[in-house]
């Protein structure tokens, strides 16, 4: 089999080079490694189009590595495989994908693949795998990722503390396929898997699968309540929270009712101004760890 890996340098310590190295060791006594190192996500594409014969691809990051990689190989027939050594690995704790060697060797050969849903924004171009984020959460995850990369998942608490010390909400409009929602929102956030933030579970009903992903609405609070109910979230006590709103979507547009709309998908930042999206369906094989 021939696996194409490729490995963000900018994502985890720079201790996970050893790693990798020791991946490739073991990925080739049975397999054919075609290994690229990139620092940058736009080379990517071109790593990805100029290779031949792919049966498998490993991302090895986080979140964003995943994620540019996956819109390399979305409608193609070429499977993803998310190696988490990145700050956040929320799509592989998604899938149980494990950076364990050995776990790796048994999960890819033989392998089954999976048809996933990801969430295309059409006015962009570029597809997101775990979550889009639109309100307080988001502005985390810009400071998070403005963070030394050593301080590892720690980084999410931290930008979280730093961020309540400004504005912690967004004034929107969100439009979707069966409902308009306009006013202050604290936490603004479509759900295509259920984790966000580095391994918070924000949904228990979101699914990578069918024809809906979930959106997630909190109106504006108090910064003593935005801790509260942070807590609440990593404590998994939040779901029967009537401040925490969720409902099915299909289609979404959403603009900011003040200044240009700053979101984030997969934990990176999308070009400021109007989101529209929609769900789209199997768009990505992965193989199934289940």
């Amino acid at each position: 089999m021939k696996i194409l890996l490729i490995q963000n340098l900018g994502s985890g310590t720079r201790f996970k080079k050893r790693y990798v190295d020791s991946l490739i060791k073991a990925l080739q006594v049975d397999h054919q490694v075609e290994y690229h190192a990139v620092k940058q996500f736009s080379s990517i594409s071109t790593i990805v189009e100029s290779s031949e014969n792919i049966d498998l691809c490993l991302a090895c990051g986080g979140d964003g590595t995943v994620s540019a990689i996956a819109n390399t190989l979305v409608n193609t027939k070429i499977p993803l495989y998310a190696v988490p050594i990145g700050s956040g690995n929320d799509f592989a704790q998604f899938f149980h994908m494990s950076k364990n060697i050995k776990s790796i060797m048994q999960a890819i050969y033989p392998f089954n693949v999976l048809g996933v849903n990801t969430i295309k924004i059409t006015n962009h171009g570029a597809n997101v795998l775990t979550i889009l984020c639109f309100g307080f959460e988001a502005k985390i995850n810009r400071i998070a990722n403005q963070l030394p990369r050593f301080i590892g998942k720690a980084k999410y608490t931290l930008a979280t503390i730093i961020s309540l010390f400004g504005k912690t909400y967004v004034d929107l409009t969100i439009i979707t396929d069966s409902n308009k929602f306009e006013g202050k929102y604290s936490l603004a956030i479509l759900a295509n898997t259920a984790f966000f933030g580095g391994g918070l579970k924000i949904s228990e009903n979101a699914k990578i699968k069918g024809s809906k992903a979930r959106l997630i609405l909190v109106r504006k609070q108090s910064r003593l309540k935005i801790v509260y109910l942070f807590i609440l979230l990593i404590l998994k006590k939040h779901y029967e929270r009537t401040e925490f709103e969720e409902y099915e979507v299909q289609n979404i547009e959403v603009t900011s009712n003040s200044g240009l709309l700053k979101a984030q998908g997969d934990g990176e930042s999308l070009p400021n101004g109007r989101i529209v999206a929609e769900v789209d369906r199997d768009s990505l094989l992965v193989v199934d760890c289940n």
